[in-house]
């Protein structure tokens, strides 16, 4: 396993997923990632701005590791979500890191601590999805798009699980079916959803891609639809909108998430079992 970093101490444990892509360094710090993540933010420097897992870690234990692909070669085949979950149990069973966890997941990091969850219930204390991927948007965006742009887009995501460093399947990994995201299905479950706001047209993409005004609406209104489906598999939840925000809400607007998920923990009254 590569690189798994962990800071802080006590219980509950709390794990960070990062996007598809990126290393877990950037829970930490820029690093040698500026120049890569800086014109993905709203922002030209990071003057100073705080970072999820130290601010976190001053109250909990924080856990971070890269994935198969980061930091290391890539996988042999695409990978699906046992794939991803088996990685996310073996970082757990190296470092013998027990219940109760709390899963904080961005993009597709989110996707993977939604299935964790749906699959291991009683492991899980609390969720925090950061502009989570939904483990069914394709369906729910190709309502909207014509054949020459799913065309377009499946070739991108065949791109992906061939070049990509990661080789995600996406045509699977986000077309697992309506019942994998079901309303109160986590019951009471603590959980968080921070949504980025809709993105603005951002113009012709070249001749070489479809993409059309329209279906960029479209696409931009089924992710904040999707977001507040997220929001409602629990009785719980809770959902911060950030409209200025893009994807990364974690980097755009590091003071306001760390608070809110700070307030958030803050309020939970976990009883950490007896393992005996």
């Amino acid at each position: 396993m590569n690189d798994i970093q962990i800071i802080g101490q006590g219980q509950p444990i709390v794990v960070l997923l990062s996007g598809l892509g990126v290393p877990a360094l950037l829970w930490h710090e820029l690093g040698d990632w500026a120049e890569d993540i800086l014109p993905l933010i709203h922002r030209d420097a990071w003057d100073d701005q705080p970072f999820l897992a130290p601010s976190l870690a001053k109250d909990f234990t924080v856990v971070t590791y890269d994935r198969q692909g980061i930091v290391s070669d890539p996988p042999a085949q695409p990978r699906q979500i046992n794939d991803f979950l088996d990685e996310l149990d073996a970082v757990l069973e190296q470092r013998q890191l027990t219940a109760p966890l709390i899963l904080i997941g961005h993009s597709l990091g989110g996707l993977i601590a939604l299935e964790y969850t749906r699959r291991h219930r009683e492991r899980v204390a609390a969720l925090v999805l950061l502009d989570s991927s939904h483990p069914n948007q394709l369906p729910h965006f190709a309502q909207g798009a014509n054949a020459q742009q799913s065309e377009f887009e499946g070739e991108e995501r065949q791109q992906m699980a061939t070049h990509h460093p990661e080789r995600p399947d996406l045509e699977r990994l986000l077309s697992q079916g309506e019942d994998v995201v079901r309303t109160d299905q986590f019951d009471g479950l603590p959980l968080l959803v921070v949504t980025r706001g809709i993105k603005p047209w951002p113009g012709e993409g070249g001749p070489e891609s479809p993409m059309t005004p329209a279906y960029w609406q479209h696409r931009e209104q089924t992710w904040q639809h999707l977001q507040r489906a997220l929001t409602a598999t629990s009785r719980a939840g809770k959902q911060l909108c950030l409209p200025d925000s893009g994807h990364y809400v974690h980097l755009d607007e590091p003071l306001r998430v760390i608070g809110a998920i700070q307030d958030f923990l803050n309020t939970l009254r976990i009883v950490t079992p007896d393992l005996r």
